[in-house]
């Protein structure tokens, strides 16, 4: 079988001028010189305080440390991941966090906040399988059941958590993964917190609405939906949601309001 001759002039390798090359250099240095970068968007700093947001997107990614050591019962070690729930901060409940999110608009074209909710998840290190939640207190099995309304075992996607509203807790991240005290250039605002969690099309209070009607009208009609404005009786014979006659374990949202106890 014959390949296909290779044409001379893609066999020939640039070289730089004479002036500019360095002995045993075969390739032109201009190349891989730059004055410059393009830095991703970060992360915004607010004051640490209550705000009402709403979730936009997800993604996931490994942590940065090693995979942890086997612990009894288990056949492969496991690395961490984490999945961050992008949260775009609507509006902030003091003078404080309120005035924060203006001059943010005002700095970055009339655009909210994004800020992230990170919620661990182990995967085993060699199959690559990711295990549920060991803790049926941790924070993506917290949230997930809030979303599913749900208390049996089953899959639930990422995706659910999508449109849905919070009332939350930001705190400051100063370290990195190390412990290290970071340059204060580098703190930004993360959630520390869900305190309530309100359904897709669940009505908020004028002021917060008033602020989320400013996104594309696009953007309002995806979040459109059937959902009820307003508290509702569980289908199951459950109390609304938050009352303090139903278990936290059993708490479901039933298209109202879903109080997260600490």
């Amino acid at each position: 079988m014959f390949a296909p001759r290779t044409r001379r002039a893609s066999l020939q390798i640039p070289v730089a001028p004479s002036s500019d090359r360095q002995p045993g250099q075969t390739r032109p240095p201009q190349r891989h010189r730059r004055a410059s970068a393009t830095l991703d968007t970060y992360w915004p700093r607010l004051p640490d305080g209550e705000y009402h947001g709403i979730a936009r997107r997800w993604e996931q990614g490994p942590a940065p440390w090693p995979a942890r050591k086997l612990r009894a019962g288990e056949t492969e070690r496991r690395h961490d991941w984490h999945v961050y729930f992008a949260v775009e901060i609507l509006a902030g409940l003091t003078p404080k966090t309120r005035a924060a999110i203006e001059e943010h608009r005002r700095r970055y074209d009339k655009r909210n906040p994004l800020v992230f909710y990170s919620c661990r998840f182990e995967v085993g290190e060699k199959s690559g399988t990711p295990f549920r939640p060991k803790s049926s207190t941790s924070k993506l099995a917290r949230l997930l059941r809030i979303v599913s309304g749900t208390i049996t075992a089953t899959e639930v996607p990422y995706s659910m958590v999508i449109g849905w509203r919070f009332r939350l807790r930001l705190r400051t991240s100063k370290s990195d993964w190390q412990g290290d005290l970071k340059p204060s250039q580098e703190w930004y605002s993360v959630i520390d917190k869900i305190l309530t969690a309100y359904p897709p099309g669940w009505q908020l209070h004028p002021e917060v609405e008033s602020v989320s009607a400013t996104m594309p009208a696009s953007r309002r009609r995806a979040q459109a939906g059937s959902q009820p404005t307003g508290p509702a009786q569980g289908g199951d014979g459950l109390p609304s949601a938050g009352s303090d006659a139903e278990p936290a374990a059993l708490r479901r949202h039933a298209g109202g309001l879903v109080e997260l106890d600490p």
